[in-house]
C-alpha cells in the first residue's frame, strides 16, 4: 500500500490514500478478453440454457418461424413437378398459317316441352325434336340445306298436354300418345347421322364433322339434362359441345338479339315462315339466321 499525507495546515490537513486494488497484467487481460470473444461467438451448454430460460420470448418466436415455414410449405404443395408435357415446346400459330378445321355439318335444333300457364308439379318433359342438317363448304359462302329430322316425344310422368301448351306449340294429344320415348328418339337420331356420313361420337367428346347449333343454351344444358336425370338415361355424348346461335350473332352483327326469334329472323330482311314455337318451324328459320351470317363470310369453326 501506499499513503501519501499532506499538512496545509494546523486546523486543516488533506489526507489521500491510494490503494489500488489489483495489478495490472497484460497477459491476463489479454487471455480474459480471448475467452469473452469466444463464448460470444460459441457460447457453452449451461450459458445457452442459462439465456433461453431468461427471454421466452425468443423461443416462441424461433416457433413461430417453424411454424410458418411449414404453413407456407403447406400452402404451395398443390404445385407439382412440369411435366414432359410442359417443358415441351410448342409452336406457335403464325399469321398466314391455316386456319383450324371448319365444321362439315351444322345441326340447327330446336326442342319443344311442356308447359303451362300454371304452376306445376310436374316436370318439363321435351315432347318433340327437331332440326335441320345444313353443310359447310370449306371457304366458300353459304350454308345447304341437306336433310330435315323430327320426332315427337311421348312424355312419361305427365302425358297430358294442358291447353296452353297445345295453343303454344300447335302439337295435338294425339301426336305425342303415338311419339316415341326420348333414348329412342337418340337412337334414331344418330342412324340418321350416320345415313349422311357423319360417324358416331367417341367417348365423351362430341364430333368434329357435326356441330349442335341451337338458339340458346336451354336444349342442351338444361332440358335434354334434366330429362335424362329423370329417366335414368346417359347423357349422349352428342351434345356435350354445341353453338349458341345468340352469342354469334351479337359477335357477327354487332347488337344482341332480345326481340325474339320471328323479330330477329324479320330483322335481318328474311322472311319467317310457319308457326312460332313449334320446333321445325323454329329449326327452319334460325337455318336462316345461320345461312345469313354464312354468306356474309362468318365461318362456323368452334363450339361456344
Amino acid at each position: 500500500s501506499l499513503s501519501l499525507s499532506l499538512s496545509l495546515s494546523r486546523s486543516r490537513s488533506l489526507s489521500l490514500s491510494l490503494v489500488p486494488t489489483f495489478c495490472w497484467n497484460p497477459s491476463k487481460t489479454r487471455v480474459q478478453t480471448l475467452m469473452k470473444r469466444k463464448r460470444a461467438v460459441h457460447p457453452t451448454t449451461k450459458e445457452v440454457k442459462s439465456s433461453s430460460s431468461q427471454q421466452p420470448h425468443s423461443n416462441a418466436l424461433r416457433e413461430g418461424a417453424r411454424t410458418t415455414k411449414k404453413s407456407m410449405k403447406g400452402a404451395w404443395s398443390f404445385l407439382k413437378h412440369p411435366s414432359k408435357k410442359d417443358v415441351t415446346p410448342r409452336r406457335r400459330r403464325k399469321a398466314f398459317d391455316a386456319l383450324p378445321g371448319e365444321f362439315e355439318h351444322l345441326f340447327i335444333m330446336d326442342l319443344e316441352w311442356t308447359c303451362d300457364n300454371i304452376r306445376s308439379s310436374f316436370p318439363l318433359e321435351i315432347i318433340e325434336f327437331s332440326g335441320v342438317l345444313m353443310k359447310q363448304t370449306p371457304r366458300k359462302p353459304g350454308l345447304k340445306v341437306v336433310s330435315e329430322f323430327s320426332r315427337y316425344i311421348k312424355p312419361k310422368q305427365n302425358q297430358a298436354l294442358s291447353n296452353f301448351c297445345i295453343e303454344l306449340t300447335g302439337i295435338s294429344q294425339d301426336q305425342v300418345d303415338t311419339g316415341i320415348r326420348l333414348d329412342a328418339c337418340f337412337a334414331q337420331f344418330e342412324a340418321w347421322l350416320a345415313l349422311h356420313g357423319i360417324a358416331p361420337t367417341k367417348d365423351t367428346k362430341s364430333s368434329a364433322q357435326v356441330a349442335i347449333v341451337t338458339w340458346s343454351d336451354a336444349d342442351c344444358m338444361s332440358a335434354i339434362r334434366r330429362n335424362c336425370m329423370s329417366l335414368g338415361l346417359d347423357y349422349p355424348a352428342r351434345f356435350t359441345d354445341w353453338i349458341n346461335l345468340k352469342e354469334l350473332f351479337k359477335q357477327d352483327f354487332r347488337r344482341k338479339p332480345t326481340r325474339g326469334l320471328k323479330n330477329e329472323v324479320e330483322g335481318l330482311g328474311l322472311v319467317f315462315e310457319g308457326r312460332a314455337h313449334s320446333g321445325i318451324v323454329d329449326a327452319r328459320n334460325t337455318a336462316k339466321i345461320a345461312n345469313r351470317m354464312s354468306e356474309e363470310g362468318f365461318r362456323f369453326w368452334r363450339h361456344t
